[in-house]
């Protein structure tokens, strides 16, 4: 019997698009959180061509920094052109994907792979940085999942199962990222210079990624909504005032952007920090400051196992979660209580020592927090569509993008919080690497001192502010499962479609 073809939006085109679309942000992440400053410090050899030790540590933090201010203006800026966007050939946000995909891919290929002569004029290199990390900004406040999801379906089943895919994914299609050190590692065995190595991998890596998501989306189809006319109205016009009101009175936003900057800050710390304690506290000769590199790429690669597993399986576990009580916040809270005992655990652990007797250690620890923040994606990725759904019940005007952008903006910004307590501790011991061997060029004397700030950054900060983000999703967020209920069934009238939001859900 000749199977039936699924409907949109449980299509293959649509699944393969949602599924897709994020792979060039997702990598983007990766590179910005975890390699951006080690780049930097590290790969580039910014501060040999330059002819100052230190120098690339504090122009990463500095650009970092500055970017921060900018973000505030222009992810707001571009999430309100794309919310008063007409509905057109390419529907509302659609083409914003494109630009999303175009604009990261070519960012990510030119700020990892700086040419010679541009490391060596200060001038060139702050232009050259500075104008594909706006290209950069641009392209990720462009990031249209979450508006595509909010308007494509009402049903939290089929979103649940649009976001699990989209996540499992992401996770698939990136290990070469996860596994970016071994990789490089490998490479530079042949070609002896692990600057060119590192830049090498990252075109063919962000090339690749941007042309699969370029067809995914190319795939996507954007019904119009019942009743909404192409030509856009004065009335249907996004205004500065109901912008200015959602900040004030949509409450599940507020909570949840506060979660979110608070949690996000674990996982920014995980990302960016974890290279060099990895590499400084199990790796290398403190006295020497010579590097094993075969044994950091050995240990990197075990430890992104650690993180890999769990975002495989934390997904369905979460879903499960869901689905059993009916609540993505107290899923979400559930998640960070979990967390927070575990890093209790790792902080015993690094000031009794342990800790310092096997990298696996870490790695074992670091498995169980990468369960905890990975069970914790799928919850908070819905409740931004649900805070979005809310604000169109209060204003009854679209606002996707623009809470998308908050969360694009919140996690751009603990990306470089995390890249900024980083580069203040490498700042604060002058820390500086041969780009072509990988040892230590800077005051090897320093380097316990630059350990123990990592460790800090790695135990004693993820406690509190995940106990605090626990607080505030158990018992601060407002939207119960009736009022959910409710607020499904008047927007799905609105929009002229049924309201097939499951009560469970």
């Amino acid at each position: 019997m000749r199977r039936q073809k699924k409907q949109f939006p449980e299509d293959f085109k649509t699944k393969f698009g949602f599924s897709t679309m994020m792979f060039p942000v997702s990598a983007a992440t990766i590179f910005m959180t975890t390699f951006f400053m080690q780049y930097l410090t590290d790969y580039s050899g910014i501060d040999m061509a330059i002819g100052k030790i230190g120098f690339a540590a504090a122009f990463g933090t500095a650009l970092l920094l500055i970017a921060r201010v900018v973000d505030i203006i222009d992810d707001p800026l571009q999430a309100w052109i794309m919310d008063n966007a007409k509905e057109g050939r390419l529907g509302k946000y659609r083409k914003f994907a494109f630009l999303n995909i175009i604009f990261v891919t070519v960012a990510m290929i030119c700020i990892f792979s700086i040419p010679g002569f541009v490391k060596s004029n200060t001038v060139l290199l702050c232009v050259w940085v500075s104008l594909f990390y706006l290209m950069y900004e641009m392209g990720t406040a462009f990031t249209t999942s979450m508006p595509l999801l909010q308007k494509t379906t009402l049903d939290a089943k089929i979103r649940s199962h649009l976001s699990v895919l989209m996540r499992i994914w992401m996770i698939v299609i990136l290990v070469p990222v996860y596994f970016y050190i071994p990789v490089v590692t490998a490479i530079d065995q042949r070609i002896g210079n692990i600057g060119k190595s590192f830049s090498m991998v990252c075109i063919v890596l962000m090339t690749v990624l941007g042309a699969i998501a370029f067809l995914g989306v190319l795939g996507l189809k954007e019904k119009p909504e019942s009743g909404t006319n192409t030509e856009d109205t004065d009335a249907e016009k996004l205004k500065l005032r109901e912008v200015a009101l959602m900040f004030v009175k949509n409450k599940p936003f507020l909570v949840h952007a506060i979660g979110s900057l608070l949690s996000g800050l674990v996982f920014g710390l995980f990302s960016v920090v974890s290279v060099y304690f990895l590499k400084w506290y199990y790796a290398a000769d403190l006295a020497t400051g010579e590097v094993d590199a075969v044994k950091y790429a050995a240990v990197y690669g075990v430890f992104m196992v650690s993180a890999l597993i769990p975002n495989f399986v934390s997904p369905f576990l979460s879903n499960w979660f869901i689905k059993k009580t009916g609540d993505y916040a107290k899923v979400t809270a559930m998640c960070y209580l979990f967390g927070a005992f575990v890093y209790v655990g790792m902080t015993v652990l690094y000031f009794t020592g342990i800790l310092q007797l096997s990298p696996y250690i870490y790695v074992a620890m670091n498995f169980l927090a990468a369960m905890a923040t990975g069970m914790a994606v799928i919850p908070q990725t819905l409740l931004w569509a649900e805070c979005a759904d809310y604000a169109e019940l209060q204003t009854g005007k679209k606002m996707s993008a623009l809470i998308n952008s908050v969360s694009n903006m919140l996690n751009k910004a603990l990306n470089a919080l995390s890249s900024v307590i980083a580069g203040a501790i490498l700042i604060a011991v002058g820390y500086s690497v041969n780009n072509e061997t990988g040892h230590y060029a800077g005051d090897v004397s320093q380097l316990p001192t630059m350990i123990n700030g990592f460790a800090l950054a790695l135990t004693v900060i993820p406690i509190v502010v995940m106990a605090l983000s626990y607080f505030l999703y158990r018992f601060q967020y407002p939207i119960s499962a009736a009022f959910r209920k409710e607020m499904v069934a008047h927007l799905a009238e609105k929009r002229g479609s049924s309201p097939t939001l499951q009560e469970e859900a």
